[in-house]
């Protein structure tokens, strides 16, 4: 079993965005589509906010630009 399998069936992350935080740049959107979207205003959004591509949604808080997107993990 690779490491992401483990993370995926051991853990458990919420995300969220601090909206006052994004300025809409879509990086978010480029590394974990299936966990992010962009609102009308290009702003992101959570369209899963417990993903079970905890890698995908690392990926996304790691390449944001103002440090936006959080992830805390679950118990």
């Amino acid at each position: 079993m690779s490491a992401d399998s483990a993370q995926r069936s051991d853990r458990r992350v919420r995300v969220s965005v601090d909206r006052t935080r994004c300025a809409g740049h879509a990086v978010c959107l480029i590394h974990a589509p299936a966990i992010f979207d962009i609102d009308d205003d290009g702003y992101s959004v959570v369209l899963d906010p417990t993903p079970s591509d905890i890698a995908a949604a690392r990926r996304a808080e790691e390449n944001c630009p103002e440090r936006a997107i959080n992830l805390e993990e679950e118990l």
